[in-house]
């Protein structure tokens, strides 16, 4: 050591111990900062790493998450293709109208087509009938429901389309959207929002069961699935048909039509839908033989069985060709009594009414309440009326033999209740006329005349052999030729 810094620290020991300790502290300092420095280091290095790994799981979990979505919307393309694959095939649904002055000139149009195809296959509707849409009579939808509204028509359309061709008597009406579903109890429905939409619609026809069992295999077979929620089936009542409707049974079917939200794309195949309401068989001998439904079958007396069996035989049509059986027309037969005069103005001063028995060719005097054993007649009231032309005419309502109703006007007409049919062979034989329950003579066969249909024109015929056994059944419509 240099002898005068030696010298100078023994001379100053304090300043010289001092400066040595804080150079320690300095020392010790600058090590733990050090420290310090490599553990923020070592912090900083395992924080990146974390979020490194953090962030490469949370891609992964999104990856999955985007991978899981997708394979969901393809598995729901797929299925949408499978319930709504022929619907792609099917025409192209008109452009949406874009005003309310479109929508209304939409509606009347479609109204309009409806209206001929019912007259055209002989189908009774009302003339104030709107097929759903009544209340849009008189003026479009309002501007926010129009994309609603001709959802409906689109949907409501192709389901008369295939009643007409089932060809049922008469329209009793249809209901679509909420007036569908507005006094029936709630129903789950298979619409999905977002992924398949649902339009709820009840229709109402009156016809046989032949016509119910042609209409629904019509529905499996639309391009757009509808969905048969319930089948309901009354009869029509004796007052409805006494006042001209036609007879057979009022269904009524809640319908639910199902379409894809979005577009499916590209994603699978058009897949056929399977009808799970099988098509009406060809009625034959045997366990195959089937009868209307909602009426009592008609039964006979089989001398082959030496018993009690359904009625029919082998069942076929008829071909409109020369030298077959052909159903010229089916007509009402005018009503059994006519009014055919009035004696007196009131009933008061005794006055009475002539009655004309068309079927015995004699004539019966009869007074308010009185009756007619012979006829099984009464008439429960009579009074007399002004004419379209101005003169005074005479009315009379008859009880017949079942209380059955009917009002009869001197001088005109009244239409019966039995059904009558006229028959020839081929295009060019003679005409024979009968009713239900007669035998007539068409050509070289004898014929028992069977149920006759008076919309659609139609007859059963039951062909009798030597032994007036039944050889055969033959069902005929008429068709406009």
């Amino acid at each position: 050591m240099n002898p005068e810094l030696l010298c100078r620290v023994q001379r100053y020991p304090i300043f010289f111990a001092g400066m040595g300790a804080a150079t320690t502290l300095a020392l010790a300092a600058v090590l733990a900062l050090g420290g310090e420095y490599a553990l923020w280091r070592r912090a900083g290095r395992a924080l990146e790493r974390s979020q490194r790994e953090l962030a490469a799981a949370s891609a992964a979990a999104n990856g999955a998450a985007v991978v899981e979505a997708e394979t969901l919307r393809i598995e729901r393309g797929r299925v949408l293709a499978e319930v709504f694959g022929n619907a792609a095939g099917g025409e192209a649904a008109p452009p949406m109208p874009t005003g309310r002055l479109e929508a209304y000139a939409d509606l009347a149009a479609f109204v309009e087509r409806q209206r001929t195809r019912a007259a055209q296959a002989g189908v009774i509707v009302t003339a104030d009938e709107r097929f759903g849409f009544g209340r849009y009579a008189r003026e479009g939808p309002a501007l926010e429901s129009v994309a609603v509204v001709w959802g409906q028509r689109i949907g409501v359309e192709p389901l008369l389309e295939a009643l007409w061709v089932a060809r049922p008597r008469s329209l009793a009406g249809v209901w679509c959207g909420e007036e569908a579903v507005a006094r029936a109890p709630p129903r789950p429905s298979l619409g999905v929002p977002g992924l398949v939409d649902s339009i709820p619609c009840r229709l109402a026809f009156v016809g046989d069961t032949g016509c119910l069992r042609r209409y629904l295999p019509a529905l499996a077979g639309l391009a757009r699935p509808v969905v048969v929620r319930e089948v309901r089936a009354e009869s029509v009542l004796a007052d409805e048909r006494r006042s001209g409707g036609p007879s057979g049974t009022r269904f009524t079917l809640m319908l639910e039509l199902l379409s894809p939200t979005v577009a499916l794309g590209a994603v699978g195949g058009a897949v056929a839908l399977v009808p799970l309401w099988p098509a009406p068989r060809v009625q034959s001998t045997g366990a195959d033989w089937c009868f209307e439904v909602f009426d009592s079958p008609r039964i006979e007396y089989s001398r082959e069985r030496h018993g009690w069996a359904l009625a029919g035989g082998e069942a076929g049509l008829a071909a409109r060709r020369d030298g077959e059986l052909e159903l010229v027309e089916v007509r009402r037969l005018p009503y059994r009594w006519r009014l055919v005069g009035h004696g007196g103005r009131t009933v008061d001063d005794h006055g009475w009414v002539v009655l004309e028995d068309t079927w015995a060719g004699r004539t019966v005097r009869l007074r308010q309440g009185e009756r007619d054993e012979k006829g099984a007649i009464s008439v429960a009231q009579w009074r007399l009326v002004r004419a379209p032309g101005g003169e005074q005419v005479a009315e009379a309502k008859l009880l017949g033999p079942d209380a059955e109703e009917r009002w009869l006007r001197a001088g005109v007409p009244s239409p019966g209740a039995e059904l009558a049919v006229v028959l020839r062979e081929g295009g060019s034989g003679s005409r024979v006329e009968g009713v239900a329950g007669a035998t007539v003579r068409v050509g070289a066969n004898d014929y028992r005349i069977g149920e006759i249909g008076e919309m659609p024109a139609s007859v059963v015929l039951i062909r009798l052999g030597e032994q007036a056994e039944t050889a055969g059944t033959l069902r005929l419509e008429l068709t406009a030729r």
